[in-house]
């Protein structure tokens, strides 16, 4: 080989090697996780878990037991602070500002008042709520995150039946809600990423008389818009 091929080679290989070091290369790769400032989406599915709940109904008090139950939801946010925006290799902190909505089921198990028994019905929820959230990009692909927030939640209980006989009774109403949440999200590529956290979601005394406090598992794919 020529000097001047020899020359040529090694000119080529220090201008790929600056490309894919530059600013502009890691832009390719970023995601919702650890990406500059900017809007992004996401969707989720919850594994849902909620706490008894004691009320009272035409004059008596009761204890509702709940099933593990299920949910979906969307956000939508808006990443404002990031204080590595151009170089991902580095421990970067960011900040956002969400808003996100869902639907939450969970059936009813049983029913103590004097006793416990078997009943059916079920437990509905609508949170909708805001949020800020900081993420910290750790190493490449994972970004930890962590949010608090609060907002509005409806919620619809309606109980059908006890040990098998009739028994209709059913509330709903809007409250105020806080929410808590704390995951972890894998950069995908292309502005993808997957997440999975837990979240601590309660909506204040309701209709029924008590707080209604659920916990949720559950995973979401993100996407930069």
């Amino acid at each position: 080989m020529s000097s001047i091929t020899r020359l040529r080679s090694l000119t080529a290989l220090a201008i790929v090697m600056l490309a894919a070091g530059s600013p502009a290369a890691h832009a390719q790769s970023s995601t919702m996780g650890n990406s500059f400032t900017g809007w992004y989406g996401s969707l989720n599915g919850d594994w849902s878990h909620v706490s008894d709940m004691t009320g009272t109904s035409s004059g008596a008090t009761f204890t509702t037991h709940f099933k593990e139950g299920w949910g979906a939801g969307g956000t939508i946010g808006f990443t404002f602070l990031n204080t590595h925006p151009a170089d991902l290799n580095n421990n970067n902190l960011a900040l956002a500002l969400e808003a996100e909505g869902g639907y939450v089921r969970n059936d009813v198990d049983t029913v103590t008042a004097v006793t416990s028994a078997p009943a059916t019905g079920y437990l509905e929820q609508i949170p909708i709520d805001g949020s800020i959230v900081v993420r910290y990009h750790i190493i490449s692909p994972l970004t930890v995150f962590a949010g608090f927030g609060g907002g509005m939640g409806y919620e619809h209980l309606k109980i059908s039946s006890v040990s098998g006989s009739a028994f209709s009774t059913a509330n709903s109403d809007w409250e105020a809600s806080m929410q808590g949440k704390a995951g972890v999200d894998v950069a995908l590529g292309s502005g993808l990423s997957l997440g999975a956290g837990g979240k601590y979601y309660r909506l204040f005394r309701t209709s029924m008389g008590d707080h209604i406090i659920t916990r949720m598992i559950y995973a979401e794919l993100n996407w930069s818009l």
